[in-house]
């Protein structure tokens, strides 16, 4: 996956619904190549900033490591 050339870092706004759900807006979703029903993992840094990573991306790293 090649991301588009972004020459500073893009903020959206993410509003938490009462059942406590996100969504990620539509613009994410297609730039991420991201599916209806697709998993994302969250992991919370120490400097209080959230990563959030495809889950099939990051098995498609995986592998392309293990080849080797």
């Amino acid at each position: 996956m090649t991301l588009p050339n972004l020459s500073s870092p893009q903020h959206y706004k993410l509003d938490i619904e009462p059942e406590g759900r996100l969504t990620l807006p539509q613009e994410i979703q297609q730039i991420l190549n991201l599916q209806s029903g697709d998993r994302l993992i969250l992991t919370l840094e120490d400097n209080g900033k959230l990563q959030l990573v495809s889950l099939k991306q990051q098995v498609k790293k995986l592998r392309g490591l293990l080849k080797y």
